[in-house]
C-alpha cells in the first residue's frame, strides 16, 4: 500500500512540473541568420541560441510545441505573438498567450531577443 501511495505522489508530481523553452537571439543584423545555431533538450527545458553575424537560419530542427490548457501550441506562433507585443511598442514584457495558461517573458533591444516561454504539463 506505501508503495501505491509513494508511486501516486511520484507521478502526480512528475504530471505537474514546469516545462521551460528559451529562445535567445544575439548579434544578428537581420534577425534572422546567424553564425552559431545550438539546439538543445533536457527532461523539462529546451534551448534554441543563436548568436554572431552569419549565414544560418535560427530556427529548431523540427516545430516545437509546448502544453497550454488548449492543448499543443507552436512555439513559433508564440513568438510571432511576442513579434507582434515589441512592434507594438513592448520591448519587454511578460504575460499569457492567449488565454492558454503559457507563461512567456521577453525583451528585446534592436535585433536582438531573449524569449522564455513556461508551460505546466499535465494541466
Amino acid at each position: 500500500m506505501k508503495k501505491v501511495i509513494l508511486t501516486g505522489l511520484i507521478l502526480s508530481a512528475f504530471l505537474s512540473v514546469e516545462a521551460r523553452t528559451r529562445i535567445i537571439r544575439h548579434g544578428s543584423a537581420d534577425g534572422i541568420h546567424y553564425n552559431r545555431v545550438n539546439e538543445g533538450h533536457g527532461w523539462f527545458n529546451h534551448t534554441l541560441t543563436c548568436t554572431n553575424p552569419g549565414a544560418t537560419k535560427c530556427g529548431w530542427t523540427s516545430p516545437h510545441r509546448v502544453i497550454g490548457n488548449n492543448g499543443n501550441n507552436e512555439v513559433a506562433d508564440i513568438e510571432r505573438w511576442v513579434e507582434d507585443q515589441i512592434a507594438g511598442g513592448n520591448l519587454s514584457g511578460s504575460g499569457e498567450y492567449s488565454n492558454t495558461g503559457i507563461m512567456v517573458t521577453w525583451s528585446s533591444e534592436g535585433t536582438d531577443r531573449d524569449i522564455t516561454i513556461e508551460d505546466y504539463a499535465g494541466q
